[in-house]
Order: C-alpha cells, then structure tokens, then sequence
C-alpha cells in the first residue's frame, strides 16, 4: 500500500523539475553557435563581440519589460472584469461578448485603428496601452473559464456568514483562481514578445524591440542572416522568460504550475 500511494503522489507533481536541465541544454545549444555567428559577423574584434553582446542584451531587455507589462496590465483588468461579472449578471454577459467580439477580431485592425487614435501619446504608454487591449481577449478567455469553474456556494455562504465582498475575492476566488493567473501572464507574455507591428506603428518607429529591429533588418536592409541571429536571441531570451517563471512560481509563490 506505500508503493501504491507513493507512485500515485509521483504521478500527480508536475514536472517542473526536469524543466531547468532542460532550459539550460537549451541555452547551451543555442548560445554556442549564437556567440559563432555574432562574433563572425561583427568582425574578430574583442571590442566589437562585447559591444554587440551588451546593445543585445539592452534590446533583449527591453522586449522582455514590453511584453510582462502589457501582459500584467490585461491580465489584472480581465481578472477585476471577471469578478465584477460575478456579482453583476448584466456586465458579464456584455463582458462575455465582447470577450467572443474580440478574439476574432485581427490584431491588425486594431493596431492600425491604434496608431490613430494614440497618435499624439507618448510612444511608450501608447504601445502599452495598445499591447494590453490586444491581449485582453487571451488573458480574458483563460480567467473567465477559471471562474466559471468556481463553486459559488463557497461565496454565497460566506456572504449569508456577513463577509464582504472584498473578503469572498480575496479568500475565495483569487486563491482558486491563481493557477490561471500566472498561466495568462506567462502564455500573453510570451505572445507579446514576438510583437513588432504595434511598437512600429503606434510608437511610431520609436520604440525599439526585437521584433522591431527584425523587422527593420528583413524589410529595409534585406539582412535574413542578421534576421536569424536575432530570432535565435528571442527564442533564447523565451526560453529564460519562461524557466524564471516557472522557478518564480515555485519557490515565492509557494506552489508548482502545469502548463
């Protein structure tokens, strides 16, 4: 009978464990030939190879805030609109269809409608004001499934005990519920890294990130080599994102995360 309960336990931890030996293969493979190809391309210069290393590291840095901010920015305002819908029949169901509205509508309508509206706001509250409404139907999707799955029972009997409001969310919903918080974080994050036409149009060309200088390199210059350098450093800074994350998850929130 320990056997059995044992191997069930096993079977039920997520495997987290073996995602860090993963990760770090994962850099060593592509940092090798990353560092061959940024070396040979920036000439044999020691000063070149770092001076290239650090505008990387800046642009890299740079992308990975662009991306966690607007990520952080819809998944809390998805979050507030989901617990608002709880208590309100009326603003779910708008909130619900407009959620359905939006995840079919083409991100690049919206960027472009946007550029226009935003034309005159500085480039980066603009492109993270146009990045978290982009991102709002992801977040919202994962939030409102999560909450529709909560037993409001729970609440209903706290409520008729003379708890608040505010106590029910922060006791009842946001702990069930936080599992799905992280996992919209990370998957809108991940999603937003990748973006170059909302920076490109609505910062209006100045706010630099890494899809940006892609772009910029396949579209003006006509560099696909340099292109593929870069994309080997996005896939590279993801990969990282994702492995902080899940270590992030674990240890300061106190529990481990199934993707």
């Amino acid at each position: 009978m320990g056997s059995v309960a044992a191997e069930t336990v096993t079977a039920k931890r997520s495997p987290i464990v073996p995602v860090v030996p993963v990760c770090v293969a994962a850099l060593v493979y592509l940092g090798l030939p990353l560092a061959l190809v940024i070396c040979g391309s920036l000439g044999r210069s020691a000063a070149g190879f770092q001076r290239g290393i650090s505008a990387l590291t800046v642009l890299t840095m740079r992308s990975i805030v662009l991306a966690v901010v607007p990520a952080a920015l819809a998944t809390v305002t998805c979050m507030l609109a989901s617990v608002l819908g709880v208590f309100h029949a009326r603003f779910s169901k708008l909130y619900r269809g407009w959620l359905l509205v939006m995840l079919f509508t083409n991100p690049v309508f919206l960027v472009f409608g946007f550029s226009v509206l935003l034309a005159r706001t500085r480039p980066i509250p603009a492109v993270l004001t146009a990045s978290a409404y982009i991102l709002m139907p992801f977040c919202g999707q994962i939030l409102q499934a999560a909450v529709d799955e909560f037993d409001f029972a729970q609440a209903r009997a706290a409520r008729s005990l003379g708890a608040s409001p505010v106590f029910v969310v922060f006791h009842h919903i946001l702990p069930f519920v936080r599992q799905q918080i992280l996992a919209s974080l990370l998957l809108s994050a991940l999603y937003a890294f990748g973006f170059f036409l909302t920076p490109v149009f609505v910062g209006l060309g100045r706010v630099v990130t890494l899809g940006t200088v892609i772009y910029g390199v396949t579209n003006a210059v006509g560099d696909w080599t340099g292109a593929c350098q870069l994309c080997i450093v996005a896939i590279g800074a993801q990969i990282v994102l994702t492995a902080l994350w899940l270590l992030a998850a674990k240890f300061l929130v106190g529990f481990r995360v199934r993707i």
